[in-house]
């Protein structure tokens, strides 16, 4: 039995980059959790390869374990989030926050009034 037997629609690299980006994850952060290679994770989700099936596996269970969902309807799979953890930042976005200088704070004596 294949992984597309077991899990219904192909779980691919679009619903992988779909999921990371409503959790607000990084492919590094993915990579890590699943224990593969960030390469491997960005070649699945451009459609540069087709990684094993228990890596693939492995990266849908991180996603799962982070908070994301995937809910067969028909032929399609969609893609959720459970409440409370969905991130409010891209996983870039607080890259760039976390950068010296880079706040996103207004100081009290530049705010107009």
């Amino acid at each position: 039995m294949t992984i597309q037997e077991t899990v219904g629609p192909r779980f691919d690299g679009a619903s992988c980059r779909g999921a990371r980006a409503l959790l607000g994850i990084s492919q590094t952060e993915l990579a890590t959790a699943a224990g593969c290679g960030r390469k491997l994770v960005n070649d699945f989700e451009n459609g540069g390869v087709v990684p094993k099936a228990t890596k693939v596996a492995a990266m849908r269970e991180a996603l799962e374990e982070a908070g994301a969902v995937f809910v067969r309807i028909d032929d399609m799979l969609m893609i959720g989030v459970r409440p409370g953890q969905g991130a409010p930042r891209s996983a870039r976005a607080r890259v760039f926050e976390e950068r010296p200088g880079n706040s996103t704070e207004t100081p009290e004596d530049d705010r107009e009034g």
